[in-house]
């Protein structure tokens, strides 16, 4: 009986290690495709260390250093990274942090200063792959125009309520729900 205790212990330490030793989904590195967002695939990935860098001030492209080794990325051919364990869209040469995915992806550029510099701007695709456009009533109609019902709701909505309206349960705007 003992035997059998000690077997069963080793072995659920030995798979507790086990998963604890998987490696993890990185918090640095760039999604060359919409796919690769969808899947975790990231390129030059790493984790936060003293040696390593994601740069991402630069105009049209970004880099990933690791100790002397620079690796440059063009803005164009990517379609977004991960830096600092916040996942951002590319589109168009702007950046812009991915806030959902789901039927609509919305997206944010979060203010940095003062004045309208705290002021958080909103940007919505319809997939993906799709271009980025500002979440407005106009917008949003032209973009999912085939759905019929959801396209009423919007036309329905009072001048006085406003688009950005969130769901208190799940935090997300209240239009991603009618689509």
């Amino acid at each position: 009986m003992k035997s059998v205790l000690i077997i069963t212990l080793v072995l659920i330490c030995s798979a507790s290690y086990a998963q604890d030793n998987k490696p993890a989904f990185p918090d640095n590195g760039v999604y060359l495709k919409d796919s690769d967002y969808v899947l975790h695939k990231i390129t030059s990935g790493f984790n936060r260390e003293k040696r390593y860098k994601l740069i991402d001030n630069k105009r049209d492209y970004l880099i990933v250093k690791r100790d002397t080794m620079e690796q440059k990325f063009f803005l164009d051919d990517i379609w977004g990274y991960r830096k600092n364990g916040i996942d951002w869209r590319v589109c168009n040469g702007e950046c812009y942090q991915v806030d959902y995915t789901g039927k609509v992806c919305i997206y944010e550029i979060p203010g940095n200063g003062v004045g309208e510099g705290t002021r958080t701007f909103y940007y919505f695709s319809s997939t993906l792959s799709s271009p980025v456009h500002d979440v407005t009533k106009k917008n949003l109609i032209n973009a999912f125009h085939d759905n019929i019902s959801f396209v009423n709701r919007i036309r329905q909505m009072p001048l006085t309520r406003s688009i950005f309206k969130r769901n208190k349960r799940t935090g997300h705007f209240v239009f991603v729900e009618w689509l």
